[in-house]
């Protein structure tokens, strides 16, 4: 009995070494799945392959206009992440030519304040014209209205509208949507989910014979929205476009 208890206590001995080597890895095979945050002038960033990705800015009640750098702690800005400037109250931002990947939700809530975005000439992926940003240049995809731009009324050309890019604005009443020729390339555009999510003035929307998709709660919770003009060959309706809408 005795030999049996110390050959069973041996056994667990043995493999919880084993358990333990297994578990303890390297130090640096822990730093390719963790990244630290760091900070600089009030940006909070990761490093990822050499670049620095802003995930956060900690200076939320400043008015000022966010100047975005183009470098941090010597790395290159080449992305903008998931909400990264949730609850700011700037009344601008100006995006470098180094950025590359702006996240849909980057720009998308609680920023009332806002009344333009400036992207740099030089930058090869977004663009700006009339304080509203862009994706491309000749091919544009709406990613961000201002929330606090004063214009009541719209007529815009692009591809597509991205999710989220007209969430919260404030003063917007009336848009034309329509496709802008590029080229060849593109016949049509669509509307993102949730591309208009709580426009809260937003009263009447028209959309030409190009659009071929909306998204989910493309229009969701706009209470003021009575006019809707849209084409029955749209070939792609998604779940509860005009959700809590009077429309």
């Amino acid at each position: 009995m005795k030999k049996a208890l110390s050959l069973f206590l041996a056994l667990i001995m043995t493999f919880s070494i084993v358990v333990i080597g297994i578990t303890e890895l390297p130090h640096s095979h822990a730093e390719e799945v963790t990244t630290q945050s760091l900070s600089e002038n009030n940006f909070v960033y990761n490093v990822v392959d050499g670049n620095a990705v802003i995930v956060d800015y900690t200076d939320k009640q400043s008015t000022e206009e966010i100047f975005i750098p183009e470098t941090l702690g010597g790395y290159p800005v080449t992305k903008l992440n998931i909400r990264t400037f949730k609850g700011c109250q700037c009344i601008a931002v100006t995006i470098p030519a180094t950025v590359t990947t702006i996240h849909v939700t980057a720009f998308a809530f609680d920023m009332p304040n806002i009344e333009r975005f400036t992207v740099d000439e030089n930058n090869t992926t977004y663009s700006s014209e009339n304080g509203i940003l862009y994706r491309g240049k000749s091919t544009r995809s709406i990613v961000a209205y201002p929330k606090n731009a004063p214009e009541e009324s719209l007529n815009l050309e692009a591809i597509s509208v991205n999710s989220y890019a007209f969430t919260e604005v404030k003063n917007l009443k009336n848009i034309t949507l329509s496709y802008g020729y590029v080229n060849e390339k593109y016949t049509s555009y669509s509307i993102a989910k949730y591309a208009f999510y709580n426009a809260t003035s937003l009263e009447s929307v028209v959309m030409d014979e190009s659009i071929d998709s909306i998204g989910d709660y493309a229009f969701g919770s706009c209470p003021s929205l009575v006019s809707v003009k849209i084409y029955d060959i749209v070939e792609s309706l998604g779940w509860d476009i005009f959700a809590d809408t009077p429309f």
